[in-house]
């Protein structure tokens, strides 16, 4: 097996790299990174970084596109729940 990235996987893993170094707060992932500690704190912080994981900065590859616009195998879909007479 090749497991090399092609031009378009190559580009996206830049894309999302880039945009982790200019997103993520300074010293992430280093042992001296003040963590917060107060509940509503934790929160907020898990909420901004929502927010921006959320933000349509980051197309994905036609690959993982592709793959989200198959329909659901019938294992994986919603059940409907039936109401009885």
């Amino acid at each position: 097996m090749d497991f090399r990235l092609n031009d378009e996987e190559e580009s996206f893993r830049r894309r999302v790299r880039d945009w982790l170094v200019a997103n993520l707060p300074a010293g992430w992932g280093e042992p001296g990174f003040p963590k917060p500690e107060d509940p509503a704190e934790k929160v907020a912080f898990a909420r901004r970084w929502q927010r921006k994981l959320q933000a349509p900065l980051l197309p994905l590859p036609n690959v993982q596109r592709e793959l989200l616009d198959k329909p659901r195998p019938p294992c994986q879909r919603r059940r409907q729940k039936r109401r009885l007479p």
